[in-house]
């Protein structure tokens, strides 16, 4: 009896190999799935973190938002800022403020206490130096002669700059004058004045 030869596929007609290929692709089914749950939950949690740092963010705009201070900003304005500036703190309230001037503030005054009969009366008998300073400052001096007078050494003081105005007044009468130097700051205390190397007429300020 002769043998019989049977080769699977060929007689049959069917593709074996493309079988076994669906075959494994159906064992892999379930791999695959589980790798697209995995990209999806990654997506998933990278979407939850962003979410939670706006959340965050909205939190703290809130926690800005607890006080009537916090939501409205206070301010405060000045009719004439040359005169005065105005801001507004926490806890400011609405409403206006009226300044009112009643004494201006002005410098120290020192004045001699030596006078002379006229405002063109000299002031020294010789050559000397009338010195002065303001506050804790430089010492500005000025030369002085026996032709100096009065009124020309309040103009040579003025014409130093030192931060003091110097003026002739006459604290007498029209009948007995007697006038006298007055030095009037214009930033501090005149600390001291008065120093000459000659003339006992030079008419001398007492210090401040």
């Amino acid at each position: 009896m002769a043998g019989v030869i049977t080769v699977g596929g060929l007689a049959t007609g069917l593709d074996t190999n493309e079988i076994i290929d669906n075959l494994v692709a159906l064992e892999r089914r379930p791999i695959a799935l589980l790798q697209r749950q995995i990209a999806a939950l990654g997506e998933t949690r990278t979407a939850l973190d962003t979410l939670t740092g706006k959340l965050a963010a909205l939190r703290t705009a809130a926690d800005g938002l607890r006080t009537a201070d916090r939501v409205l900003v206070r301010r405060a304005t000045s009719s004439d800022e040359t005169v005065a500036t105005a801001t507004a703190g926490t806890g400011a309230q609405r409403g206006a403020t009226t300044l009112t001037v009643t004494r201006l503030a002005h410098g120290s005054v020192a004045g001699a206490t030596v006078g002379v009969s006229s405002a063109t009366a000299t002031v020294a008998s010789g050559a000397g130096t009338f010195a002065f300073r303001v506050g804790s400052g430089d010492v500005h001096a000025v030369d002085v002669d026996a032709t100096t007078t009065l009124q020309g050494l309040a103009d040579a003081i003025n014409g130093t700059n030192g931060g003091v105005r110097a003026s002739v007044v006459n604290l007498g009468t029209a009948a007995t004058p007697d006038y006298r130097l007055q030095l009037a700051s214009t930033a501090s205390i005149v600390r001291s004045a008065d120093s000459a190397t000659s003339g006992a007429d030079m008419p001398s300020t007492p210090s401040a």
